[in-house]
């Protein structure tokens, strides 16, 4: 299902260009899940063309506490990147982090790379009171840094 979203209505600045989100699985929108949760939703405006996007509530798409966007090849085969979203609190980044630090949009965010596979991690950090978990085994550290620092 293709629906063009406004970014000015996700908080974007007037003069910036809509964005196409094409929603996959009957996903609720990004405008959908933002009405129903106490946190602001960032979304990355620097995708590769043709990904789908499948958005995943929990605890049920009634009351939400935090939501998945995964992100789909354009065959909707394979999970490109998935970024994990909630309403961050003081214990959301914890010190504790044993990976690489890196500057996000001026946060501190912290990139672990994984054992076993050959590209991808894990990329933490908070952003305008959300707390964010990207993870990846598709993509490089380097092209998750850019999806991350475009989230708006």
């Amino acid at each position: 299902m293709k629906i063009l979203i406004a970014l000015m209505v996700l908080g974007f600045p007037l003069g910036v260009k809509a964005m196409e989100i094409h929603y996959n699985h009957e996903s609720l929108t990004i405008s959908e899940i933002q009405s129903k949760v106490d946190f602001k939703i960032l979304v990355p405006t620097n995708m590769p063309e043709g990904w789908t996007l499948d958005t995943k509530t929990s605890p049920d798409s009634n009351t939400i506490d935090q939501l998945s966007l995964h992100y789909m090849d354009e065959k909707d085969k394979n999970l490109m990147i998935a970024i994990h979203q909630k309403k961050s609190t003081k214990k959301s980044l914890r010190s504790g982090y044993k990976g690489e630090k890196v500057n996000l949009n001026g946060s501190t965010g912290y990139f672990m790379k994984w054992e076993n596979v050959s590209t991808g991690g894990l990329l933490v950090w908070n952003q305008d009171g959300t707390y964010i978990e990207m993870d990846s085994q598709r993509i490089s550290k380097e092209k998750m840094i850019k999806v991350a620092t475009s989230m708006k």
